[in-house]
């Protein structure tokens, strides 16, 4: 106890900076269900996998990681988090923290702030809750003092000085013991010091919660009690939430903690309470044996014996006990009682206080690190200098002096190969060594928020460049002066440059590879194939007439090739090199001169003229041409490594193999199913349908269980095609973002839609407004993407799958011609009009749908009307978004103040007037595309709607048809 309270002196509000919170946040979550797919970690393998997953014959089942967990954690204590291994802990973190992978679900559950819920994004950015990861990556060249400035110059308050930050610094370091290490580099740290530096990251901000992940693991005791008397210390003294995870607690650990969390296989609650709860729980309730709660533990987590069936079972009858135990049932009540006193103002001001650093400090402060860690970096510095430069000496003896003989034209070829291929070489092997460890760094930092990926890239490339200019200036001069080539000063500098664009293009195919892997050795074994294939390809090693037309392509995208030609033809298309060949009257290259007629030479210039046969591509006019494909190759590979990223995040997590569920849907006859482009109105009718059928009921679980999102409802565990007829009760309801290509048509005996369609479509400038202020919110940052390239990736988006393919208007398009197609099954809507008369869409839609002949017709339309207004939804704004937004993560989208739902004509406020005339014209280009030039606006279409629907359109009795 003496240690914990040395550690209570050391945690004192630190008087020399300002205060970033010192709010008291309780954290709780209720039915929290987590499930995952295997797939490939690598987000392009994850792509492919999931195109070609659906032709599969047995398909992959979903592992179930958390099942309906619930517990709270109150200022000042710890809770620790135990169980077996694989029980999911380390989901529980993530779920707590918003840190998903890409391939995790959850179907359910709520996470509350003090009684406020809150979705991922928000405890992501609120600045509330601090993660320790189980396995932090650090750059190891960087000492921990500098680690913490990087992080406090990007993670701390906006307004605060650097000399706040410096200052900020240092009183961590002094509050966590780490003044003794705090100049040498963290590889050269101890894994205990490791430890405290990862909680001296999050603690820099001050977080409310703290959240850590098995800090005790890899530690011998003494280290593990010391860490444990750390975050004791933190929990009461500064007054902090702390969730742990311990897998292999001692009884001195026990003491330390207040509350227990206890998991099994299977992702089930077996536990909460507090230490004396359980004794009397284990003893009691679930009849086991032991003088101490570890010992309960170890029971529960013993490995499989002969018998493991026995261990499941104990593990499902103590989480059964749980279960229905009164610990679970005051669970319940608590959590349920925070509800009530549910208050956001605290997450609000915590979020206008941590905004995102700017553009230019993002980058300097990434240059600086990158910078500082090369000072230190043998691999990036003096080894590949030292190495480069040897290698080019010997090359350079190997090659010196090259006289004038037969051997001539083949030794000057094999100079240029040796350089291309040293500059390729090496200068993507130095990227490949380091860049796969700093790109996982980088993600995780970026999930944090301290920059975004286009920051991260642009850094990376203006990094590099330096180097890449050094390297091979160095190389190329000495194979280029010891070899005497063409002693001209113009073709030396032309030789430099090009080696440079040579040595940069190289680079940025480094880091393409390095995107594929997470390891070096991973990216160092994918590229060695394709580098040895550009070489062949690279024209030194076989003609390449002789290469198949099929493989042909790929010596356009080879760097070798390009480069080795371009060096040809600066050596042999001005002839300097020829005239210094001795080539007389008498002398003769082949055995016999009767071959030389045969190519229309004389003896006299037979030397010159087969040299430029031979060559590859000899021709000066190649040379622009050359270096212009050199140049655009090291843009592509620097776009698509980062491009390729950003556009992957923008895509609706909807996996192929759930759009083909989707597609296999079957409608029965009386179906109905809602449907409109992304963020134009169809939850609203997915609403507004439910209410009608239900008569107001808004007690369901989830209303895309009620009304099931056909897009995404394989992944909700629903199977649409076996089990829809015991899960809804007719009328069924679906809802879909399909245009009418895709969207299943299922016809009855008499070849006629068994389904009813509604089609809500709304202004593209306040759908885009929408969609942007969604996306900004759950996957990337403003100044990640701009409002102006949004527009363009929203009108024609990309998906692996091509019914995620169709842009806004070519949606709108298809439903308008099904509607002339089907008038009596297809109902067309228009989201400023059902907002302008609500009672009388109402009223249409139930006619539509067919509940008129209901003897309660009238009293649906008014619950349903109530129910369905947006001043209902504001109301209950938290728990209504909550219960209808869908389930995966890129969708707990909350926060409907900032996207003004109900606002009509906000888009071009919103996007201001330049990106608006850019929209306008790309709105343009797509309604021509789709219905001629004489429909070029939104207003104009909704002309023509109007003109050619009669039956199947809604009218608003009170609204105004011009003002659209």
């Amino acid at each position: 106890m003496s240690e914990t309270n040395e550690h209570s002196r050391l945690f004192l509000p630190s008087k020399s900076s300002p205060s970033t919170s010192t709010t008291e946040v309780t954290i709780s979550w209720s039915n929290l269900h987590v499930e995952t797919r295997n797939s490939s970690s690598s987000c392009w393998s994850s792509i492919s996998s999931s195109c070609f997953r659906r032709h599969k014959k047995k398909q992959e089942k979903s592992r179930i990681l958390l099942q309906d967990v619930s517990g709270t954690a109150r200022t000042g204590q710890i809770l620790a988090v135990m169980g077996t291994s694989g029980a999911g802990k380390t989901t529980l973190m993530n779920a707590l923290s918003g840190h998903y992978g890409d391939n995790l679900l959850v179907p359910s559950g709520n996470v509350y702030l003090n009684g406020f819920p809150t979705t991922d994004t928000e405890r992501r950015k609120s600045g509330h809750i601090g993660y320790v990861e189980q396995q932090e990556y650090f750059i190891d060249t960087v000492s921990l003092e500098e680690h913490l400035i990087f992080q406090a110059m990007l993670r701390l308050p906006s307004e605060w000085t650097d000399d706040e930050r410096r200052s900020r610094v240092k009183n961590t370091i002094a509050q966590l013991h780490l003044n003794k290490c705090m100049k040498n580099t963290i590889n050269q740290l101890s894994g205990g010091e490791k430890k405290r530096l990862a909680l001296a990251s999050v603690f820099l901000t001050e977080p409310s919660v703290l959240l850590i992940d098995e800090p005790t693991s890899g530690l011998d005791s003494y280290l593990a009690m010391h860490i444990m008397g750390t975050i004791h210390s933190m929990a009461i003294e500064q007054r902090k939430t702390v969730i742990v995870v311990i897998h292999q607690p001692t009884s001195s650990m026990f003491d330390l903690c207040d509350i227990i969390f206890l998991l099994v296989k299977g992702g089930r609650q077996a536990f909460y309470g507090t230490k004396d709860e359980a004794l009397e729980f284990f003893i009691k309730q679930c009849h086991l044996s032991s003088s101490s709660i570890d010992g309960f533990i170890e029971q529960l987590a013993a490995p499989p014996n002969r018998n493991a069936d026995d261990d499941t079972k104990i593990q499902t009858q103590v989480a059964e006990k749980y279960a229905s135990s009164e610990q679970a049932l005051a669970l319940k009540e608590t959590v349920e009682h925070q509800l009530t006193l549910g208050n956001n103002t605290v997450l609000t001001d915590r979020m206008k206080l941590f905004k995102n650093p700017t553009f230019g400090r993002q980058v300097k402060w990434l240059l600086w690190r990158s910078f500082v860690s090369d000072t230190r970096n043998s691999v990036r510095t003096t080894f590949v200098v030292f190495r480069t430069v040897v290698l080019a000496c010997i090359f350079g003896i190997i090659y010196f002096q090259l006289c004038d003989s037969g051997h001539f034209i083949q030794n000057v070829n094999a100079v240029n190969f040796t350089v291309v291929a040293l500059t390729v070489n090496t200068s993507a092997y130095v990227i490949l060594s380091t860049m796969p460890i700093n790109n996982k760094i980088g993600i995780r930092e970026n999930h944090r928020g301290m920059f975004s990926i286009l920051t991260y890239y642009v850094s990376v490339v203006v990094h590099d460049f330096p180097m890449l200019i050094i390297f091979p200036l160095l190389v190329n001069s000495i194979i280029y002066w010891m070899s005497d080539m063409d002693n001209t000063w113009s073709h030396y500098l032309a030789f430099i440059a090009v080696g440079i664009l040579v040595s940069n293009t190289a680079a940025a195919y480094g880091q393409f590879f390095a995107s594929f892997s997470s390891t070096i050795e991973g990216a160092i074994s994918a590229s060695v194939p394709i580098l040895q294939i550009f070489t062949i390809l690279s024209g030194f090693f076989l003609s390449l007439t002789h290469i198949p037309a099929a493989l042909r392509v790929l010596q356009y995208i080879s760097p070798h090739y390009y480069a080795y030609t371009t060096f040809m033809i600066l050596e042999w298309k001005t002839g300097s090199l020829t005239h210094q060949l001795n080539c007389s009257r008498s002398e003769n290259y082949l055995e016999s001169t009767s071959h030389v007629s045969s190519y229309n030479y004389s003896r006299l210039d037979f030397c010159t003229r087969i040299l430029r046969h031979s060559s590859v591509n000899i021709n000066s006019q190649h040379l622009a041409f050359n270096i212009l494909m050199l140049a655009l190759l090291f843009v592509a590979s620097n776009m698509a490594t980062q491009n390729d990223q950003e556009h992957h995040t923008l895509q609706l997590n909807y996996s192929s193999e759930t759009l083909t569920k989707g597609l296999n849907c079957e409608f029965q006859k009386g179906d109905i199913v809602c449907a409109s482009h992304q963020k134009s109105g169809t939850t609203w009718c997915q609403q507004i349908v439910h209410q009608l059928r239900s008569k107001g009921d808004m007690n369901f679980t989830d209303i895309n269980k009620v009304v099931p999102f056909i897009d995404s409802a394989f992944d909700l565990g629903i199977d649409l095609k076996s089990d829809q007829a015991e899960l809804f009760a007719p009328p069924r309801a679906f809802k879909t973002h399909f245009s009418w290509e895709w969207i299943p048509k299922t016809l009855s005996k008499s070849n006629e839609l068994n389904a009813r369609y509604l089609y809500i479509t709304r202004d593209p400038h306040d759908a885009a407004c929408s969609s942007y202020e969604y996306f900004s919110d759950v996957i990337f940052s403003s100044d990640e993407i701009s409002p102006s390239k949004f527009v363009e990736i929203w009108s024609t988006p990309l998906h692996p799958h091509p019914v995620r393919k169709v842009g806004p208007i070519s949606h709108i398009a298809s439903w308008y011609r099904a509607a002339q197609l089907y008038p009596e099954n297809i109902l067309f809507l228009f989201y400023e009009d059902v907002q302008a008369d609500l009672a009388g869409a109402v009223r249409k839609i139930g006619n539509f749908v067919g509940l008129n002949d209901r003897e309660d017709f009238e009293e649906r339309i008014k619950i349903a009307t109530d129910q369905s207004s947006f001043s209902f939804m504001k109301k209950y704004n938290n728990l209504y978004n909550k219960e209808c937004s869908p389930i995966k993560k890129h969708y707990r989208f909350i926060n409907k103040d900032r996207t003004n739902k109900g606002v009509m004509g906000r888009g071009r406020q919103f996007f201001g007037y330049e990106t608006s005339k850019k929209l306008d014209g790309i709105i343009q280009t797509h309604f021509n595309k789709e219905f001629g030039n004489h429909i070029d606006t939104y207003a104009d279409f909704c002309n023509l709607v109007k003109t050619n629907l009669t039956l199947n359109l809604f009218r608003p009795c009170n609204g105004n048809d011009e003002n659209k």
